[in-house]
């Protein structure tokens, strides 16, 4: 039977989407794949066939879709240019439908098994039970002979697509035989499946502004051939205009650019010839083509102004561009211009005898008026040798030469994405041969062209995509990304973006979770409380990609370098120093810029952050460089660390981050010594939303090195309403991605954030709602507040909607009129005209589907009326709503406070919001970003700058830029509390203390552990009241240290913080982490974090390895908070828990794939690396996870009597018993028994030792008189000749849901490699015996008979014996104590009790009982091991020493031994 496989590939523009879903809403919108495994292309739907099928189609169409062929010059390119492809195909612009079979094409195929795969991890993920144990290995096939035979037949896996697709580059042959024997699907993955929605919608713009231009020429000429009729001019002048007329056309590029217009409408954009003038003819007296016109240029400036140009990268480009001729100079002087011979314009007999004022002067056509002022709707890319010749437009001034006002166009950018793994010599070709091919297609083939394809290939370097850049002027971009999506080893193209800033008291908030008002105008008043307990950014680097920083500025000034002259440190490629400064580790400019813009010369951008983070100013008379005056209001987060800064400015004015990022940008943070960077910029455009290269780079960088977190910007576009704003590198996986939140409380007044536009009607109800506007577009905030403060002006849509013409009917006087610019076919002017004759006060305008934000259109459009824009998105709910007759009285109005309160709970208007087009959660966070107040630059660092002449100014900016500093900063402290050992407790001093180096993930899972919900606060980017977090608007909350990371004095007694981290999983495995127990009074939250193999940039959905987190009370079911497949981070959240409630939590690997994707996809290596994640529970429990991955379960402790020691060895008399009253004691039979209901207990020697392997603490029990060890073995706990082996060494751990001093005794050989695996040493349970056998069970917190009790004893009890030699020495103390004396001969018996006079201990001493009637006996000491006992002199008793067995062999006392305790006299 015929089988047949239909993969939806579902659409997934990158355009506005009106998302604004609550978190259940996206989560499973995106989680929602009912039947059949599906595919999800960004691109298109494709159809994917058996084999058989495959080859039916194949036999007519070659499976592909057919491509229309382009012109003659592209299918008789040199041989020169078309050796390429992948291995020597024949010609270079060869189109897919005639692709010969034996040379490699690309194929999607569906392996069935690994949809078996998903669906079966899918099922057991819901029926498991927490007494289930590990799930069985999966039931599916292994596709390791699939990739092998894929290999060994010459093709390779490209990318992989959720769900089991993969994305193949092979032979056609070896294709459809490798789908039919693994029983899979398969379909061409063709041309047009290759543009990125993004791409797409570029090219509409195109054709939209082709097709305008065309429409506006006619026009011009219509006009200019009725002005040449109404003149009196002679027979000769009559021709001449005739032949500017039929050449009119031409005059924009004279013949070759009519015949790039004939060549498109026959072969590619099919325009329409109809005049369409007939709407707005009508309006010539009212709103002329000119101005028409102007609207036009205006927007066709904006649409590209996001894409990077030739220009910005090649400076010395646009430098060769400002040597050449102006139309000025040709204007004035035509002796040598090419038009006086009647070729491509009028003669000189036309009276165009330039500066001869004898003759009557030529009047200028209306389109070489707007040649001459520079404009054009696609810029001018006249060919030298066209009618035109080399005459150019006005040159632009520097502030212009982004736009079209240029000498030469701009050539755009675009991401040329090659199948990876190809040799680098292929790749090499391609970007030699290609830009030239370009030129034979194109039509460019004059060297001086300034429209010539340009390339560079910086991306063909990258470790995980490959890709390069070509530049195509405006006209070129449809059939330029034609051809090259038609090469077969083009797997995506993508425009490539502009990197832009995020600019548009924070302290107190982020560590308290709060700010006061008193804290507020007053916040140096009390330091800060994690500053307050020695954490403040000690030893910590922070990664910086700015604008630079102001070295001499105060924040940052180190007086033992000049800062001017660090400069002259900068050498090697790129140029870099590496120094002691107290502020900057290492200084990076990429080779984009140079060591002019050493310093923060580009503005104070880069400056302000790293105040933000670091910045701190040196005490008033103190020379020492680890200190800071915390009574500076401007200091930094984190005020003891230092800065890793790469300097992004460069030569073009804008920064550049060098391509591609996981090799030339991150790794100079990563070799520093950052394990945490901040970067406050991205692509604030719309078709920066999405996965993209960039969001692929950080994603790889973090896989690879899961100890390092990128933090960046959300972004500043949130006013763009009912759209997702998030763009990259934000919507990225394994990013921190951060938005922003007002940084005053609720009732200050002086800030001009408390205020709104506002939409308001009655609904059905009769209540009243409304619908948040921003006027930042257009004419203005100002005008807007001018129009609206203190009036209610009606609300009302336009009529016709799109205003082209008379509205028909009144009562629109004194209204704000809604407009929508997706209907009609007038212009903007037009449409504004209409409106203020109408009687509006002010008009919005509904931007069309393709336009974007409205960030991305400030043109000026109007002068008739006050006017802004909104997205299509956010137009089309606002019509909605007034559509419906249930709504009524729309009006809009200006509040202001106290109407409008917004406080720290609050996000910013401009604050981007998610979710991402596939519906992950983003921002991650928010923080502080209204109105922070850091360091001003100078923009130039001067000489001779001292800490008396720096400058301490301090500037306010508001931007996501500045709230990612404030998270990154406050991260440094979170990394500096896990590393110096404030985990779990926040005091490094208690005996569970213990150090570690977080992971990146696991710093990403506190933040979001502990951020404070904004449940009640405003979204002031829509006037939304939010609810409980996660939302789109918030995230997951807004960063608080004290909501993860416990400190004393300031969290409360009960607040604790577990973690396991840098976790591996493999698909299907179960991971139960067990050991909290909850106290009742508060929640505990739980959040997993994993860095996820990066996404391919085809698929819809950017997540590949899935894993989920569920947890089970008191051995119940499992469940979780929500079911979530598309985010990198799960949090489980639980409530209303009850006293003594155990919990479980668990981590299921339900989809691990990446290392099925073989040696082919990206860097092998990468493949081959363990999928990795973290795990942080905060909130009211006790009790440890019970897990390797937990330092604090793993670290042995140490025990609180020791705790006094300095030196690395020492002892103590101890006795040991159960909680239950039962001593510890050695038999007749030398067998460790408890003695139940014991009064006295035998003493052990109880030495201790370091332990290098956990840097914790492991101890000998020793027997007094038996000079024998507690030994540990399988067979039971018995006593041996003391010596090294391990199973002597014991480790203790309190029990941690007891606040007594409680321990579990674990050997050191038994301390396990799992979760369950550790055992204990217990009672035997023996209840009709008063004695029981010690032994080796099951670690249990909850058993009485594992519990123990060590207690100091100041005296051995026990049989007599010879005395022993003295023990070895100690190290000497410091200072060194004076020389002992000598040893007290031992009294027996010992006197009767008697009231003992205090006598000082001495130092240090640990904790002891209380001191006993008479002097203790002397302590009998054994030989050094294993040298049997011989008599000595009995050393005086002392509760600390030497260990006995540190050598081999007895040595002398030490001359610096301390003195026993006297009695004082």
């Amino acid at each position: 039977m015929k089988k047949m496989c239909f993969i939806r590939l579902m659409l997934l523009l990158a355009m506005p989407i009106s998302l604004l879903c609550s978190v259940s809403g996206f989560v499973k919108a995106a989680a929602a794949n009912p039947g059949p495994a599906v595919a999800r292309l960004r691109s298109r739907e494709v159809v994917l066939r058996s084999p058989k099928d495959f080859e039916a189609v194949a036999s007519s169409s070659n499976g592909r879709v057919a491509a229309k062929a382009f012109s003659t010059v592209a299918r008789t390119t040199s041989s020169s240019s078309s050796s390429l492809e992948t291995g020597g195909s024949s010609t270079i612009n060869r189109n897919n439908n005639n692709e010969p079979d034996d040379q490699p094409q690309l194929y999607l195929i569906q392996v069935p098994q690994d949809a078996a795969a998903a669906s079966s991890a899918s099922a057991r993920s819901r029926h498991l039970q927490s007494s289930a144990g590990d799930l069985p290995p999966s039931e599916t096939t292994d596709n390791a002979g699939f990739h092998s035979e894929l290999q060994s037949g010459g093709g390779q896996v490209v990318s992989y697509i959720p769900d089991s697709i993969y994305l193949v580059y092979a032979r056609k042959q070896l294709a459809v035989d490798i789908a039919r024997r693994y029983d899979a699907c398969l379909a061409s993955y063709d041309k047009d499946v290759k543009m990125a929605p993004e791409t797409v919608r570029v090219v509409q713009v195109v054709k939209d502004m082709q097709y305008q231009d065309r429409r506006h020429r006619r026009q011009l000429l219509k006009e200019e051939a009725a002005i040449a009729n109404t003149e009196d001019r002679s027979t000769s002048s009559s021709a001449n205009s005739s032949g500017s007329t039929s050449n009119g056309d031409g005059g924009d590029g004279g013949g070759g650019d009519q015949h790039y217009f004939r060549r498109q409408e026959d072969e590619v954009v099919l325009l329409d010839d109809d005049d369409d003038d007939d709407d707005d003819g009508s309006l010539s007296n009212k709103a002329s083509n000119k101005e028409r016109l102007r609207s036009s240029i205006r927007t066709t400036a904006d649409a590209f102004k996001h894409l990077k140009t030739w220009r910005q990268i090649r400076p010395s480009h646009d430098a060769a561009t400002a040597a050449a001729p102006s139309d000025a100079a040709v204007s004035t002087s035509n002796a040598n211009d090419p038009r006086k011979d009647g070729s491509g314009g009028r003669a000189n007999g036309d009276g165009g005898r330039n500066g001869d004022a004898a003759g009557p002067r030529r009047r200028l056509s209306l389109l070489e008026k707007l040649k001459l002022e520079g404009r054009s709707l696609l810029g001018t890319d006249e060919q030298p040798g066209s009618a035109r010749g080399n005459s150019r437009p006005l040159q632009p001034s520097p502030a212009q030469s982004n736009d079209n006002f240029t000498a030469d166009p701009d050539l755009y950018g675009f991401e040329i994405h090659l199948v990876p793994g190809l040799p680098y010599e292929v790749l090499e070709d391609a970007l030699r041969q290609w830009p030239v091919a370009l030129t034979q297609v194109l039509g460019r083939t004059n060297s001086t062209d300034p429209c010539r394809p340009q390339a560079d290939g910086l991306g063909l370097n990258g470790t995980h995509s490959v890709w390069m850049h070509i530049y195509l002027c405006a006209k070129d971009i449809h059939n330029g990304t034609n051809w090259l999506s038609d090469r077969p080893t083009v797997i995506w193209i993508a425009p490539a973006l502009k990197a832009t800033l995020r600019n548009f008291a924070s302290g107190w908030i982020s560590q308290t979770g709060n700010l006061t008002t008193d804290q507020y105008f007053n916040s140096t008043a009390v330091l800060r409380p994690y500053w307050a307990s020695g954490i403040r950014g000690e030893n910590i680097i922070v990664g910086v990609g700015d604008t630079g920083v102001d070295l001499s500025h105060c924040l940052f000034l180190d007086d033992r370098f000049e800062a001017a002259s660090l400069a002259y440190y900068l050498s090697g490629s790129p140029l870099q120093w590496s120094l002691p400064h107290r502020k900057v580790a290492q200084y990076v400019i990429t080779p984009y810029g140079s060591s002019y813009y050493f310093g923060d010369g580009y503005g104070d951008h880069g400056s302000h952050v790293c105040g933000t983070i670091a910045g701190s100013v040196l005490p008033n008379g103190s020379s020492s460089v680890t200190s800071f005056d915390p009574s500076f209001r401007a200091t930094g987060a984190a005020p003891l660390a230092r800065l890793s800064i790469v300097d992004l400015a460069s030569s073009s004015s804008e920064i550049v981050v060098p391509q591609p990022m996981e090799k030339y940008y991150l790794p100079h943070h990563y070799r520093s010594g950052a394990r945490i960077s901040s970067d406050s910029w991205g692509y604030g455009n719309s078709d920066g939303v999405g996965y993209t290269s960039d969001s692929q780079s950080f994603d790889i960088f973090a896989f690879r090195n899961p100890d390092f977190l990128s933090v960046v910007s959300a972004g500043n576009d949130g006013y763009n309403g009912r759209v997702p704003t998030v763009t990259s590198p934000g919507s990225g996986k394994n990013v921190l991605t951060v938005g922003a939140t007002i940084n005053h409380p609720d009732s200050v007044t002086s800030f001009i954030d408390q205020y709104a536009f506002l939409i308001q009607y009655q609904d059905a109800a009769g209540n009243t709602r409304a619908e948040k506007i921003h006027p930042v577009a257009g004419t203005g905030i100002t005008y807007w507040q001018q129009i609206l403060i203190n009036k209610v002006r009606p609300f009302k849509l336009a009529s016709p909607q799109d205003a082209c013409r008379t509205f028909t009917y009144s009562g629109f006087s004194g209204s704000v009129v809604l407009v929508n610019l997706d209907t009609g076919y007038c212009s903007s002017d037009t449409r504004a005209y209409y409106t203020y004759y109408s009687g509006a006060a002010a008009v919005i305008f509904i931007l069309t589907e393709n336009d974007g934000f409205v960030t991305e259109y400030w043109s000026y459009i109007s002068s008739y009326i006050p006017y802004t824009l909104i997205t299509w998105a956010h137009g089309k709910y606002l019509m909605k709503l007034m559509a419906n007759s249930s709504n009524s009285d729309f009006r809009m109005t200006f509040q202001y406070y106290p109407n409008v309160t917004a406080g720290i709970d609050s996000t910013s208007f401009f604050s981007s919001y998610g979710p991402t087009p596939d519906g992950r959660l983003k921002p991650d966070i928010v923080a502080p970003g209204s109105y922070v107040e850091s360091a001003e630059s100078y923009g130039y660092i001067y000489s001779g700058i001292k800490r008396t002449t720096c400058s301490s100014s301090t500037k306010l900016l508001q931007g996501t830029s500045m709230a990612t500093p404030v998270v990154s900063g406050h991260l440094a402290l979170m990394r500096q509390y896990f590393r110096d050992g404030f985990y779990p407790r926040g005091n490094k001093t208690t005996t569970e203390s213990v150090g570690f180096q977080p992971s990146g993930m696991l710093l990403k899972a506190a933040a979001i552990a502990g951020a404070v919900s904004l449940q009640g606060g405003i979204a002031m980017q829509t006037g939304e009241v939010m609810g409980a977090a996660p939302d789109v608007f918030q995230g997951w909350g807004r960063l608080s240290l004290a909501g993860a990371l416990p400190l004393p004095g300031l969290t409360g007694p009960n607040f604790r913080i577990q973690v396991a981290d840098m976790g591996t999983i493999e698909h299907g495995e179960v991971i139960h982490l067990r050991g909290i127990r909850a106290t009742g009074t508060g929640p505990v939250l739980a959040t997993l974090v994993w860095f996820d193999y990066p996404a391919a940039l085809m698929a819809s959905y950017a997540l590949v390895n899935d894993l989920d987190l569920q947890f089970s009370i008191n051995d119940g079911m499992l469940t979780s908070t929500r079911d979530d497949h598309v985010n990198t981070v799960e949090r489980a959240e639980l409530r209303n828990l009850q006293a003594g409630d155990n919990i479980v939590f668990v981590v299921q690997g339900t989809r691990i794939v990446h290392q099925k994707l073989g040696n082919s996809v990206g860097n092998a290596s990468d493949n081959s690396l363990p999928q990795r994640w973290a795990l942080v529970v905060v909130g009211d429990f006790q009790g440890v996870l019970q897990t390797q991955l937990n330092p604090s379960y793993v670290r042995p402790q140490r025990l609180s009597a020791f705790s006094m020691s300095t030196q690395r060895t020492s002892s103590l008399y101890m006795t040991i018993s159960l909680t239950n009253g039962a001593c510890i004691t050695v038999n007749a039979g030398s067998k460790i028994v408890a003695v139940s209901n014991c009064t006295k207990g035998l003493t052990f020697d109880c030495v201790e030792e370091r332990d290098n392997r956990t840097g914790g603490y492991l101890y000998v029990i020793r027997h007094l008189t038996l000079s024998l060890c507690l030994t540990f073995s399988k067979e039971g706990i018995s006593m041996s000749t003391c010596d090294t082996n391990i199973n002597k060494r014991l480790a203790v751990f309190r029990n941690p849901y007891t606040d007594e001093q409680v321990y579990q005794l674990v050997p050191l050989p038994f301390l396990g490699v799992g979760s369950d695996d550790r055992l204990c040493v217990g009672r035997t349970a023996q209840p009709s015996s008063v004695l029981s056998v010690l032994d080796l069970a099951p670690c249990n917190t909850d058993d009485p008979n594992q519990a123990f009790l060590l207690s100091p004893s100041t005296q051995p009890r026990g049989p007599s014996r010879p005395p022993d030699p003295p023990a070895p020495p100690s190290p000497p103390p410091n200072p060194p104590s004076p020389p002992p004396s000598p040893p007290t001969p031992p009294r027996s018996p010992p006197p009767p009790p008697t009231p003992p006079r205090p006598s000082p201990p001495p130092p240090p001493t640990p904790p002891r009982p209380p001191p006993r009637p008479s002097p203790p006996p002397p302590r009998p000491s054994p030989p050094p091991f294993p040298s049997p006992p011989r008599p000595s002199p009995n050393p005086p008793p002392t509760l600390l020493r030497s260990p006995p067995f540190s050598s081999p062999k007895a040595t002398p006392p030490s001359p610096t031994a301390r003195p026993p305790p006297q009695k004082r006299r």
